[in-house]
């Protein structure tokens, strides 16, 4: 936890001016409490992602299997967070008492848009061109504020905002060119980039009337919430091609089959 700060200030003395009213600002409370985590995982997946094949001189294969070559590198996956809290009490008078609250968190996570390889078991059969970066926004405030009418009426108004980011962000912006799954991919990952974001707007009155045994509450809620998200496939179009040897195995040297596609699924 990097810093922590708290303040608290206690009454001031009253201030007494011609024309107005004496009174206090209360006692308000601050809090401030900051942490951050830092992940990083150094690989050499990429360095035997294609299979050996030993192929003749001027095969028809060859050049495709030796550029595929080229794009095999290590590479570092990361995932650094960041929280953040602020936290407001203030004792406005003896009958009226404020709070509020701010959360914030962010995460930054490179090429980590995985869809089952894990950091355990980083070796990957595509290139790091068709990995990405997951991100992610927290944005909360609650506040509360409580007043005391008389010793049997009492109110309780609540609010509270919230907005949520997710941007998968892709390494790069090109076709997406598929050998197969266990063979090789390189180029955008299909279904990337998207964009995701929600928010939630809340507003809560209650009136409590005390009497005796007996508490009767009134009020009423607003509440909104927005989601929206894109989600498209092949958004730079894709080339599939689906190559195969006799024993079943993937082979450069023999594209069986091809396809193209291009704006589909948004």
């Amino acid at each position: 936890m990097p810093s922590v700060s708290m303040r608290y200030l206690p009454d001031p003395a009253p201030v007494r001016r011609p024309g107005r009213r004496s009174g206090s600002l209360g006692k308000l409370f601050i809090l401030v409490r900051m942490s951050s985590k830092a992940f990083s995982s150094s690989s050499s997946g990429f360095d035997h992602f294609l299979p050996a094949f030993t192929l003749p001189p001027g095969d028809r294969g060859l050049e495709a299997y030796n550029y595929l070559r080229t794009l095999e590198s290590p590479y570092e996956e990361t995932n650094d967070a960041l929280a953040a809290l602020g936290k407001v009490d203030w004792n406005i008078t003896t009958n009226n008492r404020f709070n509020v609250r701010f959360n914030h968190s962010r995460n930054d996570a490179l090429n980590a848009v995985a869809t089952g390889s894990t950091t355990f078991d980083p070796t990957r059969t595509d290139t790091i061109s068709s990995n990405g970066i997951e991100r992610n926004r927290n944005n909360i405030v609650v506040g509360q504020l409580i007043s005391t009418f008389s010793s049997n009426l009492i109110n309780d108004l609540r609010f509270q905002y919230a907005k949520e980011t997710r941007p998968r962000e892709a390494n790069v912006e090109a076709p997406n060119v598929f050998f197969g799954a266990s063979y090789a991919q390189y180029g955008s990952r299909n279904f990337l980039p998207t964009t995701q974001y929600d928010t939630r707007s809340q507003i809560i009155d209650s009136v409590n009337y005390i009497k005796g045994n007996h508490i009767a509450k009134f009020g009423g809620e607003y509440s909104r919430i927005f989601a929206e998200q894109k989600f498209g496939f092949n958004q730079f179009g894709a080339y599939s091609l689906t190559t195969a040897a006799a024993n079943g195995t993937v082979n450069p040297t023999t594209c069986a089959t091809g396809a193209y596609s291009t704006n589909a699924g948004i």
